[in-house]
């Protein structure tokens, strides 16, 4: 029986595989609303590139035009994957707790609450 090869692929097919997500956000109601497209990618490099309207923009400038529209992103608001792979390699209780106390805000709440005393 012999060993079979997987195709080789050229690089530059590979780039053009690189995971991207494309959101369409409307902000303001009626004939008043804008509409905006937002792109984030990984580039070659391993870091992230971001586009509004197809116009390269920093992690930063994205944030600030969603919230904007009435969208702020947190740590309530986004679960990294890294959590996601955490709580699914993990059975242990604590680790849950804690990744569910972050997402609803309770931990930061806790926060607030103890520098507040």
């Amino acid at each position: 029986m012999g060993q079979s090869r997987l195709p080789e692929v050229p690089i530059a097919a590979l780039l053009l595989q690189l995971p991207g997500v494309k959101l369409e956000i409307s902000c303001g109601k009626g004939s008043r609303a804008e509409h905006h497209l937002l792109e984030a990618s990984l580039t070659p490099e391993g870091t992230r590139a971001y586009k509004i309207d197809g116009r390269i923009k920093t992690g930063t400038q994205v944030k600030d035009c969603l919230k904007s529209c009435g969208i702020v992103v947190d740590p309530t608001t986004v679960i990294k994957q890294a959590s996601v792979t955490r709580l699914t390699d993990s059975n242990n209780p604590a680790t849950l707790a804690e990744l569910v106390s972050a997402a609803s805000g309770l931990a930061s709440w806790d926060q607030e609450t103890a520098a507040a005393r």
